[in-house]
This record gives structure tokens, C-alpha cells and sequence, in this order.
């Protein structure tokens, strides 16, 4: 899955809900059913072990330091109470202009109830930012989550 256009954090916490698409531009389609997504919560296909991946890619015309950015993959198990199951944090410093920066988190989950356990996907940065997620401006990912179920659970 891949964000389809950009996303400001306002230096907050930004729940990624909106933009999100199936990525069929680089020749790969799902395998099976694949996850669905409605307003950025992502539903599991079948029970199993998968294996999520997900890359934040931000920038910032601040012209300071970023001292940090985090990417979160939240997780719920009762389909109500979400928690950080995973993050990854980065920084980066500029002397002029925009700092960009990219982040990947990783998260294994037993998926024992798909009514139940789902995902979504932050962005947060210390600074006002933009997630990226145009790929129409040169083609490649920035932004986007893979799900590859491993095995059963």
C-alpha cells in the first residue's frame, strides 16, 4: 500500500487516515485477497503471522534541525484499543532549506480474529512537516506499508 499524496504533521502526532492505495504502479498486485483499508485502519484477509512493514518519508522547509521523527505502527487486538506495537526514530540537521528524512518500523503480529486485529499507521516530527506521499512526482515509494503473511498461527 503507498500514500497517494502528501500530509502535513504540524509537529504532532498525525494518524496517516486518508490517501492510502493499493500499489499496482511497480508491476506488483496483491497475492490471494490482500488487506483492505477504509480511513487508514488496515483489515487482515485470514488468521496468521505476518510480518508489516512500514516506511514514513518526511520533509521539512523549516530550515532548522529535526532532533526527531518517529514512525508508528499501531495495533489493536479487541478492535477498539489501539498501542504502539512498533517505531522507529530518526533525526536530521540542515544548514539551509528542507531536511528530509526516512523511517522504517517493523512489526510481527499473531492475527487470531481479523474482526478484531488491525492496524494504522503515524507520522510525527518536532517540527512542522510533510509526509511524502506523492509518488506521482517522481515515480518511487515514499511513503507505504507491506503485509506478508508468514504462515498460520
Amino acid at each position: 500500500w503507498r500514500m497517494t499524496s502528501n500530509a502535513n504533521t504540524n509537529n504532532s502526532t498525525t494518524e496517516l487516515t486518508a490517501n492510502w492505495a493499493r500499489n499496482t504502479a511497480t508491476g506488483f498486485n496483491k497475492l490471494g485477497t490482500g488487506m483492505s483499508e477504509s480511513s487508514g485502519i488496515f483489515t487482515f484477509p485470514s488468521t496468521g503471522i505476518y510480518r508489516i512493514t512500514y516506511q514514513l518519508s518526511m520533509y521539512s522547509n523549516q530550515n532548522a534541525q529535526a532532533r526527531y521523527a518517529t514512525a508508528r505502527i499501531k495495533a489493536t487486538t479487541n478492535n477498539s484499543s489501539y498501542v504502539t506495537r512498533s517505531q522507529a526514530i530518526g533525526n536530521g540537521i540542515a544548514n539551509s532549506g528542507y531536511v528530509y528524512i526516512v523511517i522504517r518500523a517493523e512489526y510481527i503480529m499473531d492475527v487470531t480474529d481479523t474482526s478484531t486485529h488491525k492496524v494504522y499507521f503515524t507520522a510525527v516530527h518536532d517540527q512542522p512537516a510533510t509526509v511524502n506521499g506523492d509518488a506521482s512526482a517522481d515515480s518511487n515509494l515514499h511513503t507505504y506499508a507491506m503485509f506478508m503473511r508468514l504462515g498460520d498461527t
